[in-house]
């Protein structure tokens, strides 16, 4: 199946639509047009998507919890258009792209990260992303950052000047080899000091 059209599902009541979408390694046409309002679980709804290369999701996502792995190992994945997305009250975005290596084009600043608590590996694999801007992320809750942006290789600008890390442990391991720009803050920059390589250019707000 290479084309799908959910959009006649009654999801009115639905609570829980994780892996509702994952594993349909040959679709490359996604309708997705339902009612949503009322979802708190939406972890891997579309991970493992083998040949979709462009997706836009448009759902409301207000009273959504869970987004881990909700895109994880879309391999093909190079454009996600998420403009929509409603993350208020959302506590896990842990592996959200992971693994997502072809990705090329990401805007995550409309997302409110406010009750997040789990960053982990949020773009680890991430291959062919340049620019992440985090800028507009409140990581005031989060607990942890282990391997958010590993092996994210082609990057060459990051900002991530609103990160604090006051209740989490100093898992933020960026482990980039390439030149990089990246924005930081007073507060985090002795810690992201001790990981710059020579040929990063490190601006304090």
């Amino acid at each position: 199946m290479t084309s799908l059209d959910v959009s006649h599902f009654n999801t009115e009541k639905v609570k829980k639509m994780s892996y509702m979408i994952s594993g349909m390694r040959s679709l490359t046409s996604l309708n997705l047009n339902f009612n949503s309002k009322n979802v708190e679980m939406m972890y891997n709804m579309f991970s493992n998507l083998d040949s979709m290369k462009n997706l836009t999701v448009k759902l409301d996502t207000h009273n959504v919890i869970s987004m881990d792995y909700m895109f994880a190992f879309s391999k093909s994945l190079k454009s996600l258009n998420l403009s929509s997305f409603d993350t208020r009250n959302v506590k896990e975005m842990n592996h959200m792209f992971l693994q997502c290596e072809s990705l090329e084009d990401l805007d995550v600043s409309s997302f409110n990260t406010t009750n997040v608590q789990n960053f982990d590996s949020m773009f680890k694999n991430c291959l062919s992303i340049k620019v992440l801007d985090l800028s507009s992320f409140d990581t005031t809750n989060a607990l942890s950052y282990s391997n958010m942006l590993n092996n994210c290789e082609n990057l060459h600008r990051l900002d991530i000047s609103n990160f604090h890390f006051k209740l989490a442990k100093l898992t933020l391991n960026l482990n980039i080899q390439n030149p990089l720009v990246i924005i930081i803050n007073k507060d985090i920059e002795k810690y992201i000091k001790r990981q710059a390589k020579d040929d990063w250019m490190v601006i304090v707000k």
